[in-house]
């Protein structure tokens, strides 16, 4: 399950995002599109704040860790920093 800053679950089952990734010749383009109207009813209103975070494995194995945001210490995608991105649009 999937809990917010509510406490409460942000919907009974998967928000199932759809993702999407493009290679470049120097980059990577990710989007990922979640449908707001599946939150539970407690979030609907809420303000909310998303944490975008990947982990990336190099051609030799190596580990790397991008988000928007990280929490000071290793790497955290669950610790209350990291969501750095708010979702303050009007919502019906």
């Amino acid at each position: 399950a999937v809990f917010g800053a509510l406490g409460a679950p942000l919907h009974d089952e998967s928000l199932n995002p759809q993702i999407a990734v493009s290679p470049g010749m120097d980059r990577l383009d990710l989007s990922a599109l979640v449908d707001l109207g599946r939150l539970a009813s407690e979030y609907v209103h809420a303000p909310l704040a998303l944490g975008l975070a990947v982990v990336a494995e190099d051609e030799d194995g190596a580990l790397s860790y991008w988000a928007l945001r990280h929490a000071p210490g290793q790497p955290d995608f669950h610790h209350a920093e990291s969501f750095a991105l708010e979702l303050n649009e009007i919502r019906a």
